[in-house]
């Protein structure tokens, strides 16, 4: 039996989300990839910046992660192709 990990921080948490968005928008590979082979290189992208080892079944909530995922594309989209006046990619971000 398996005890639950803890929480993800909120550095995590972007970092899981970039790594999402970095691993799904690569123009090689992009969305035509098996689901293993997918959170496999999710999770090595996360482990690469953080001590904190997470495993892959840690990982792999797409389905929680994919709402909230759409939501910041959005967001994010409508920033680009709107930005405020005097602002710059790097203020998308934030």
């Amino acid at each position: 039996m398996t005890s639950k990990g803890r929480n993800y921080l909120p550095a995590e948490q972007e970092t899981l989300c970039r790594a999402w968005l970095q691993v799904s928008l690569d123009p090689i590979v992009g969305n035509d990839q098996k689901s293993s082979n997918f959170y496999d290189k999710v999770a090595e992208i996360f482990n690469k910046e953080h001590e904190y080892v997470r495993f892959l079944n840690s990982i792999h909530w797409r389905d929680t992660i994919q709402k909230q995922v759409s939501l910041f594309c959005g967001a994010y989209k409508k920033a680009v192709h709107n930005p405020p006046s005097g602002t710059n990619g790097i203020d998308h971000m934030r």
